[in-house]
């Protein structure tokens, strides 16, 4: 009896250890989540216009402490950084509500796509016996990750950014045709640097999916490129603390 007793003692102060313990894991990446969100947040604000494309394009790098947060913790985690960065954003800064959502449905397609692609890539090299390198892990999984982000944002710009745009801000001139100018204005004047072999390839711009083709596509590619370069070799200098395995 004594000893069932002694038994039931140890397996609850277990039980409570590993309580404690997961409590404590759950309270330090809470945090790093919250100082990933406030870079995401600052990052947010170093907006630039790319030269020679329309007024309404611009680009951050808000995304890359939104991708270290799923690659490290999973694409719920990264998700909820995302979330919190649109809604503070739109709480205090006068974006458009609709560039926002826009915004929120590519970069979570984005990182939640990369870390499928990199937990696939690691699980393939683990069953295998194969060393992983945790930067060309990362970068495996976010290049395979930029695909289906550059396919949402053609078609969430094409059927829901563009469309909201003329309907709320018709008033200011903000309407397809002027949208529709805009792009074509900006592929003429990139097709005026181009060698006349190459710029007779691209098409002229009448339809806003056309726009969205040659201009968007380019520069969410070439974004989330410069994202991953940057974040891959991040990531790896911070795993042990990310993943609490400093001394």
């Amino acid at each position: 009896m004594e000893n069932n007793n002694n038994d039931n003692i140890r397996l609850l102060s277990e039980a409570e250890f590993s309580n404690d313990r997961f409590r404590g894991k759950l309270l330090k990446v809470t945090m790093v989540l919250l100082i990933l969100l406030g870079v995401a947040l600052l990052l947010s604000f170093f907006k630039f216009k790319p030269p020679i494309v329309p007024s309404l394009i611009s680009v951050d790098f808000s995304v890359l402490p939104e991708l270290i947060a799923s690659i490290a913790y999973g694409p719920i985690a990264g998700a909820v950084v995302c979330l919190l960065k649109f809604v503070v954003r739109t709480a205090i800064v006068s974006d458009t509500f609709y560039s926002n959502v826009s915004n929120f449905f590519i970069e979570t397609t984005f990182i939640v796509f990369s870390q499928i692609f990199y937990e696939a890539y690691v699980s393939d090299r683990s069953n295998k016996g194969i060393e992983i390198k945790k930067s060309k892990a990362f970068m495996f999984g976010s290049f395979w990750g930029i695909i289906p982000a550059t396919v949402v944002m053609f078609f969430i710009q094409r059927f829901y950014l563009f469309p909201k745009l003329d309907w709320n801000y018709r008033k200011v001139g903000v309407t397809t045709k002027s949208i529709i100018a805009s792009y074509a204005g900006s592929v003429e004047a990139i097709r005026a640097h181009l060698p006349a072999a190459i710029a007779g390839i691209i098409p002229k711009v009448t339809e806003i999916w056309h726009g969205i083709l040659l201009i968007n596509v380019p520069i969410t590619i070439a974004k989330y490129i410069i994202v991953i370069l940057v974040a891959a070799p991040l990531y790896s200098l911070l795993y042990p603390v990310l993943h609490f395995k400093t001394k």
